[in-house]
């Protein structure tokens, strides 16, 4: 939406014409697209995928495009949505892109869209935009069901300096359909590293090589022989592999709380 309509009918032509396989959410090009649940079926199990956002860079003028444009954040319109995606499918997943930038901890209003979240009945809650890895909750939902959030997954990859930037998480979900329902038999989070190279030849104003690694394939030795900082001056890595320790410790007390270890 920063680019305003164009934008997002540009961006939605280009993941049609060259992936339509991959499910597009959180943007519509017509009221129409955006009334249309988004169900995904994976090993005989419907999972039903809803994104939305409370947050808006809006360089293009929202109301005179078209509210169908983006699915902003309205709690109204959402528990409806839900209900309707939970009538279609076994399991609920709600992308949500909030919280604060760079913030290792929650917010206000994560807390209160996530108890929101549980109370309309959502499976799992994987969230987006602090650029940075957040805690994980495994929680009490009132119907008697229960909630997986990823509050924050950080950056897949990433093009900005600070040590938490670096890091990113891939979320690990197992889920299994019986008798009972379809619910998460278990999960996990690999922690996800940025590593920056130079090349050749520069073509960006960062570096040309940009590689993702999982952290069990990434080291203190490849990160020296590197440049990981990535021209921060105060780039301390002790601090980069203290914060993955911390994040580790805080997927350890998630699995702990749901019994899985």
């Amino acid at each position: 939406m920063d680019q305003g309509k164009k934008g997002i009918t540009n961006c939605l032509s280009n993941w049609e014409k060259k992936y339509p396989d991959i499910k597009i959410l959180g943007i519509h090009k017509s009221q129409d697209a955006q009334d249309t649940i988004t169900v995904l079926e994976k090993n005989g199990i419907k999972i039903g995928m809803i994104n939305y956002t409370d947050i808006l860079n809006c360089k293009g003028d929202y109301n005179a495009d078209g509210q169908y444009l983006v699915d902003m954040l309205d709690y109204d319109r959402l528990a409806t949505l839900i209900q309707r995606t939970k009538e279609a499918s076994d399991f609920v997943i709600v992308f949500p892109h909030w919280g604060t930038e760079y913030n290792l901890g929650t917010d206000a209003s994560q807390t209160e869209q996530a108890a929101f979240l549980a109370a309309q009945g959502v499976d799992l809650v994987i969230g987006t935009h602090p650029h940075v890895v957040e805690p994980i909750d495994y929680i009490d939902r009132p119907d008697g069901g229960k909630m997986l959030i990823y509050y924050s997954l950080g950056n897949f990859q990433s093009l900005q300096r600070k040590e938490a930037t670096l890091l990113g998480g891939m979320a690990k979900v197992t889920i299994k359909k019986d008798f009972k329902g379809a619910r998460i038999v278990d999960f996990d989070m690999e922690t996800l590293v940025t590593d920056y190279r130079l090349g050749g030849v520069r073509v960006t104003d960062y570096f040309d090589i940009i590689t993702t690694y999982p952290w069990s394939k990434y080291s203190r030795a490849i990160a020296e022989s590197g440049n990981i900082g990535n021209g921060n001056a105060n780039f301390n890595l002790d601090y980069m592999f203290q914060l993955q320790a911390e994040q580790a410790a805080q997927v350890h007390e998630a699995r702990q709380k749901a019994g899985l270890e």
